[in-house]
């Protein structure tokens, strides 16, 4: 059965809506019925050539207890009810339907005779306890002469009235063959004999085909009380850069306490210097070789002040070298001094980029006019000593990642921005960036274990639609707290979610423990709401449609809109899905679920265009949908042979 859900023909269990065809053929005797002439020929029909009719009629249908998607462009027919072969629809309290392969009415429909359709109906096995009617019988269809005139064209179309809800009941049929006179039954031909035409079995039960199908139900998650996390960055550099005279290593003794002040700062809030990284510079008045070494004492004079404050620290690491002169810094300067003109520039460019050493570019450099403008604008500037300072949180482990940006360690921003910021993340809520939140808790929960963090970070996953993901971490968080009850209604919202690829008991014991809670919490209106979906997921649609009825009578959301037409979808009620679908939008026009399901019906129907602008809008409101079509058996048929259709795969 499986295999056929893919088919270029695809075909649901007539459960699809909740019902089951079933075609019962009589116990004949050969009694002549009527005789006939149908394209010329002329036939006598008896109760044997009826039964060979009704063999040839389920052989046909042996398959029939399915639903076929459209698999022409119906739009010429939107405007009215247009039913494909194997197609179904209740509307208004009448079964419409076709057969795949339907009776030559034609020879029986003469004068007097007329074929009767009864129609029963029974509960699935594992609901007949919750059925308020576990079974009953339908109204009786009689097709004569001026029925099937009347509904003959363009096709035959079967109007059985419903007198009871078969929502998710499966139903059987027998046809038999009457003689009337005047209005009344003057010889029944044949005696029915209820014989299935096709799997007994509702759909439900079997291949859950629409759940196979994807309809889109929303899934309320409980008001669970997660209280937000506050954090830190996990650490910033801070640097400094201090000048020096001409041929001095003398610290800049107030700046170096302005700094040590600010680390202190720094280390009251939690940040610890970790390292010091200390690189000392010489501008290029003198020989490389005495630059070289006024570097090094210009490092050692600075981590002699820092060595006073820091004598006392373990674990700290300092690494401090001098480097001579700093020719990066004297190009990057000179290309922006302001006391240069672009000729001056150029001159010295050009001496800094010839293959010499560097005591010859010196001496050229002291020839040219602009020296002195180029000693007051680049060298003073590269007689410099810089030091970063790495901090790292130390007091908790909640915090993620270092900022970015290596700032001046006086700088206000270091101490206003990054310092003294707390930043919260809290769960999910509609509209949030779904993924700078992941990102936050995948490197909180890594230093942490905490229950709260598991399920805020729970809530992001069913936000992205990782319904796998989002039950791992809600699961983790239970482990953790198994006191906590919002945890575990939070778990069965998720798995509520994924219901379908759960066995029919799973899903049964997940009703279970809706029926536990909403006893013990009766105004808990998402957990009714999810409940309700639950009972639609075991192919009780009878009473989830009336639930719907009741929850709807105080709050009629987008959500209940389109979770109550996901049920009617599922019992054949397609125009009143597309009504309630609509509804939903009209609501809430920046939910998706309605929109793709608003697809399925009109992909059903064979209504392309309409598909696509559907698709289209679930698409805009939810990107995830995206990745539900290609593997949606319901639009196969749009895929394979709709060009259109192509921008989906």
């Amino acid at each position: 059965m499986k295999k056929s859900l893919y088919s270029s023909s695809f075909r649901l269990l007539s459960s699809f809506a909740g019902v089951c065809l079933l075609v019962a053929f009589s116990a004949c005797n050969k009694n002549v019925i009527n005789k006939a002439t149908v394209d010329g020929q002329r036939i006598t029909n008896t109760c044997d050539s009826f039964k060979e009719d009704i063999n040839a009629l389920m052989q046909a249908n042996a398959n029939n207890t399915t639903l076929v998607v459209a698999q022409n462009d119906n739009t010429e027919f939107a405007a009215g009810m247009h039913l494909e072969p194997g197609q179904f629809e209740v509307k208004n309290d009448t079964l419409y339907f076709r057969l795949m392969q339907d009776l030559d009415y034609r020879k029986y429909m003469t004068k007097g005779i007329a074929i009767h359709v009864d129609g029963k109906f029974r509960a699935q096995e594992h609901l007949k306890e919750l059925e308020s009617a576990a079974e009953g019988k339908l109204g009786t269809l009689i097709i004569d002469m001026a029925y099937h005139q009347q509904n003959g064209a363009p096709y035959f179309l079967y109007k059985m009235p419903v007198d009871a809800n078969i929502s998710g009941k499966s139903i059987s049929l027998t046809f038999s063959v009457m003689k009337y006179k005047k209005g009344q039954v003057k010889k029944v031909f044949c005696n029915t004999v209820e014989m299935p035409l096709g799997p007994i079995e509702p759909a439900c039960c079997n291949d859950v085909p629409w759940e196979y199908s994807e309809t889109s139900s929303v899934i309320q998650l409980p008001d669970i009380k997660i209280p937000d996390q506050k954090y830190r960055y996990k650490g910033f550099i801070g640097f400094m850069d201090m000048i020096f005279a001409m041929n001095s290593d003398v610290t800049n003794k107030e700046e170096m306490q302005q700094v040590i002040n600010r680390v202190q700062t720094f280390d009251s809030l939690g940040y610890k210097v970790s390292t010091i990284d200390i690189k000392g510079f010489a501008s290029q008045g003198g020989t490389e070789d005495y630059n070289l070494k006024l570097s090094d004492r210009r490092v050692k004079a600075v981590g002699k002040d820092l060595e006073k404050f820091y004598a006392a620290k373990t674990g700290l690491t300092i690494e401090a070298k001098g480097f001579g002169e700093d020719w990066e810094r004297f190009q990057t300067y000179t290309r922006s001094a302001n006391n240069l003109s672009e000729g001056d520039k150029s001159a010295v460019m050009e001496i800094y980029n010839e293959p010499i050493s560097a005591d010859e570019k010196e001496a050229k450099l002291r020839k040219l006019s602009s020296w002195d403008s180029l000693v007051t604008s680049v060298l003073q500037y590269c007689r410099h000593t810089f030091v970063n300072f790495s901090f790292e949180y130390k007091p908790d482990m909640m915090y993620t990642e270092n900022y970015a940006t290596a700032t001046p360690v006086l700088a206000p921003e270091l101490l206003n921005n990054v310092a003294l910021k707390q930043m919260t993340v809290g769960k999910f809520k509609a509209g949030e960036d779904i993924q700078k939140g992941l990102k936050v808790l995948n490197l909180l929960i890594n230093n942490n274990k905490k229950p709260n963090l598991y399920a805020m970070r729970s809530t992001y996953y069913f936000g992205n639609n990782d319904i796998t993901n989002a039950i791992k971490d809600i699961e983790s968080a239970i482990s953790l707290d198994k006191t906590n009850s919002q945890f575990a209604l939070t778990a069965l919202a998720y798995k509520t979610k994924i219901a379908s690829s759960y066995t029919l008991n799973e899903r049964i014991a997940l009703l279970d423990q809706y029926n536990e809670y909403t006893a013990s919490t009766p105004g808990d209106k998402n957990l009714a709401m999810n409940r309700v979906v639950m009972m639609d997921k075991i192919g009780f649609i009878s009473g989830a449609l009336a639930e719907y009825e009741n929850l709807m009578k105080s709050e009629q959301s987008a959500a209940s809109y389109n979770n109550r037409g996901v049920a009617k979808l599922k019992t054949n009620r397609f125009t009143e899905a597309e009504a309630d679908f609509m509804d939903a939008i009209e609501k809430d026009a920046k939910l998706a679920e309605p929109y793709f399901n608003l697809a399925l019906v009109y992909a059903y129907r064979g209504l392309p265009e309409q598909t696509m602008q559907n698709l289209d809008k679930a698409i805009g409101n939810n990107g995830k949908m995206k990745s539900l079509i290609a593997s949606n058996p319901v639009f196969n048929n749009l895929l394979t042979n709709n060009p259109g259709f192509s921008k989906y795969k």
